[in-house]
C-alpha cells in the first residue's frame, strides 16, 4: 500500500511540477501589455493574438516567421525586405501598422516595444474619394499614397518620419516593399 501511496504521490508532483514550468523561448511574441486575454495562434508565415472576438472592433497582432505578410482579410501580400526580420503587423479594421522591432527604451509611441515605419491604409472607394487631395499625408484621413485598387477598396501607403533612435540608419527599402503589394490568388 505504501508503495502505490509513494508512486501516486511522485506521479503527481512530476505532473504538478511539469504544468509550473514556462517554455521561455526566443522565438515568443511579445504582447503588449495593454492586450487583455489575447488569443494566440501560429500560422506558417505569422503569430496571431487576436485582442477580441467581436468583428473589426480591436487591432489584431501578426508576428512574423516569414517575410512575406499576408493580410486573409483583404486578400493581400507584401514581400518584406531583410530589415523587416521579426516584424509586426497590426492589423486595425481600416488599416495594418508594420513594425519592427526597437530596443530604444525612450521610444514611447508603441508599449510592446516596436515602431511602425509604415502604415497600408485600406479605404472604401467612396472614403477614398471624400479624402482628396491625396499625397504622403502622415495621418489618418489624409488618404497616403496610392498604391493599387480593387473592385471594392483603395490601397494607400503612409511612411512615418519618425522613427526610434536604433532604427534611424535601417534601410527598410519601403519603395520595394510596395512594388511588392499583390492581391493573393484565392
Amino acid at each position: 500500500m505504501k508503495k502505490y501511496l509513494l508512486i501516486s504521490i511522485l506521479s503527481g508532483a512530476i505532473i504538478l511540477g511539469g504544468c509550473a514550468v514556462k517554455n521561455n523561448s526566443a522565438a515568443e511574441p511579445s504582447v503588449p501589455n495593454n492586450v487583455a486575454n489575447p488569443v494566440v495562434s501560429t500560422a506558417t508565415s505569422s503569430v496571431s493574438v487576436s485582442t477580441s472576438t467581436a468583428a473589426n472592433s480591436t487591432p489584431i497582432y501578426k508576428y512574423g516567421t516569414s517575410l512575406v505578410y499576408q493580410n486573409a482579410k483583404y486578400g493581400f501580400q507584401l514581400t518584406l525586405t531583410n530589415a523587416w526580420k521579426n516584424y509586426r503587423a497590426v492589423e486595425y479594421p481600416d488599416h495594418v501598422d508594420l513594425g519592427v522591432p526597437t530596443k530604444d527604451s525612450t521610444w514611447n509611441r508603441d508599449a510592446g516595444g516596436y515602431d511602425d515605419p509604415i502604415e497600408i491604409a485600406i479605404y472604401t472607394k467612396s472614403a477614398w474619394d471624400a479624402s482628396a487631395p491625396h499625397g504622403n499625408y502622415n495621418g489618418p484621413g489624409g488618404g497616403g499614397a496610392y498604391i493599387t485598387e480593387n473592385n471594392d477598396y483603395v490601397f494607400a501607403y503612409v511612411q512615418l518620419d519618425e522613427v526610434a533612435k536604433d532604427l534611424k540608419n535601417v534601410n527598410f527599402n519601403i519603395p520595394e516593399v510596395i512594388k511588392s503589394f499583390k492581391f493573393n490568388n484565392n
